[in-house]
């Protein structure tokens, strides 16, 4: 490893820790839960061979789960500098000159990076890609094939990269590659049937997001696109093109036809999928599911970066725009991803916890509000003082705490359908407090300090930055007693 490359992964190390250390709650969306699942795999198993959760995911971050989110959020970090430290390793050995850059190119991109602390499936998935690639290159189909099938059971869809390196294979006539092909969904299918007792509960699994209600309106075709310097970074994306645009005129096929087909690939896949008038699964159009293939792009962006070099030539020019680049990719990067602080949901959550183990310790609590289960350090699909809120449950426990949630109410998401009415209803039920609160989390992102004193172009560009890095937190919550 050269000094530079050093340099750059201390630099992202150091950048990371600054989040890691600043952030004492969950990336916005789906976090908490995955982290409660991989934490419990052991007490509810069949919770962590869903589709929901990703068995993967829930093997990797098991056992970090077991130190707290805290351990979660550093193993995940230290994982996201080995992505990309082998970044730089590919380019080294393909001979790309400034190979070193692509450590920023990769560390800085805003949505990864955001994801990057987190029980996520996105940046494991595109470890295992970049992994794949790596020992592709290094001539070893054995450890290219198992890598990339393990993509099914963290980001199923990006089982295609699988696909391109079969084919490379079979074309070779390397005809064990088939049975490599194989372990991601024969491990998924194998477990699952172990856990569960039923053969055909991987092949429901498969299909479940296919069958919930959508819950959000399908996309463009360009819509991913005009993502991509909020998902990938400006730098990032300027370059990619540069480096895709001079591969002909540089004969470097070799070295990046398929670190192209994967890109590509991933975002023309999602395009498709999430298409107005196809959308083929529930939740479409976020932009941390074109992320995976940000590595990939950095390969071919820091290809571009370097021809960028050669051509300025002198060296006291190139070292000013490299600071300009730097900086560029660190404002839109990590300076536009927020600190993942603890949410007021969350906060609440530990404060009703709180209050029922001072004051009604006996008493079990009926909700569909995961951080309680966070807080109660309990499954959240159930378990021994934690009971999810179903008409069943409402019915069976004598003495409950009743936590109801306005946005869970009827969700597609819920265990059965319970509305604010059944609770009610019900005899020997009053309630007890009520909580509306309405609260902006853009202050958690740096850049956001600055907002009230720029020109209004630059505040419609941070707002196009932080957009779907973060959330506003409308909460109505109501609490009730059953006794």
């Amino acid at each position: 490893m050269n000094k530079k490359a050093f340099l750059f992964l201390i630099l992202l190390a150091v950048v990371q820790a600054v989040w890691i250390f600043n952030s004492d709650g969950f990336y916005y969306i789906d976090d908490s839960f995955h982290y409660n699942v991989n934490r419990h795999f052991l007490t509810v198993p069949e919770s962590g061979v869903s589709s929901w959760a990703r068995i993967g995911r829930v093997l990797l971050f098991f056992i970090p789960s077991m130190f707290g989110y805290k351990g979660v959020q550093i193993f995940s970090g230290l994982l996201f500098l080995l992505v990309a430290f082998v970044g730089y390793k590919i380019l080294e050995k393909q001979e790309i000159k400034y190979a070193e850059w692509a450590i920023p190119l990769i560390g800085f991109q805003p949505v990864l990076f955001n994801l990057s602390y987190t029980a996520m499936a996105e940046m494991p998935a595109a470890a295992l890609i970049i992994f794949a690639y790596y020992f592709y290159l290094k001539d070893k189909p054995a450890a290219t094939m198992i890598l990339s099938s393990l993509t099914f059971i963290f980001r199923t869809e990006m089982y295609f990269v699988s696909v391109i390196f079969l084919l490379i294979y079979l074309y070779r006539k390397k005809f064990i590659s088939l049975v490599y092909f194989t372990v991601g969904p024969l491990f998924w299918f194998i477990i699952s049937w172990i856990v569960t007792g039923d053969m055909n509960i991987f092949f429901y699994n498969l299909g479940m997001h296919s069958r919930l209600p959508r819950i959000a309106e399908g996309i463009k075709w360009y819509h991913y696109l005009y993502m991509a310097p909020k998902t990938y970074g400006v730098v990032q994306t300027l370059f990619f093109i540069t480096g895709f645009l001079l591969i002909p005129f540089t004969k470097k096929y070799k070295e990046f036809a398929i670190p192209v087909l994967i890109t590509l690939g991933g975002i023309a896949g999602h395009t498709l999928a999430a298409l107005d008038g196809l959308s083929s699964t529930c939740s479409v159009g976020q932009v941390r599911y074109i992320s995976i293939v940000g590595p990939t792009l950095a390969l071919v962006a820091t290809f571009g970066l370097s021809k960028f070099y050669e051509l300025t030539g002198k060296y006291k020019i190139n070292v000013l725009f490299m600071i300009f680049f730097l900086f560029v990719s660190f404002v839109v990067g990590p300076y536009s991803t927020p600190f993942h602080t603890k949410y007021d949901i969350h906060k609440i959550s530990e404060d009703i916890v709180n209050f029922r183990n001072t004051k009604y310790p006996d008493y079990v609590v009926i909700s569909e509000v995961q951080f309680i289960a966070i807080a109660m350090d309990e499954a959240a699909s159930g378990d021994k003082n934690y009971k999810r809120l179903t008409k069943e449950n409402l019915q069976k426990y004598p003495k409950a705490i009743i936590v109801w949630e306005g946005s869970l109410d009827g969700s597609p998401f819920t265990e059965g359908v319970v509305n604010l009415k059944d609770i009610t209803s019900l005899p020997n039920v009053r309630q007890i407090d009520s909580v509306y609160r309405v609260v902006n989390h853009n202050f958690d992102v740096p850049v956001y300090k600055h907002y009230a004193y720029l020109a209004d172009y630059w505040k419609k560009f941070i707002d196009y930055l932080i957009a779907e890095q973060n959330c506003w937190e409308n909460i109505n919550l109501k609490v009730f007693i059953k006794d």
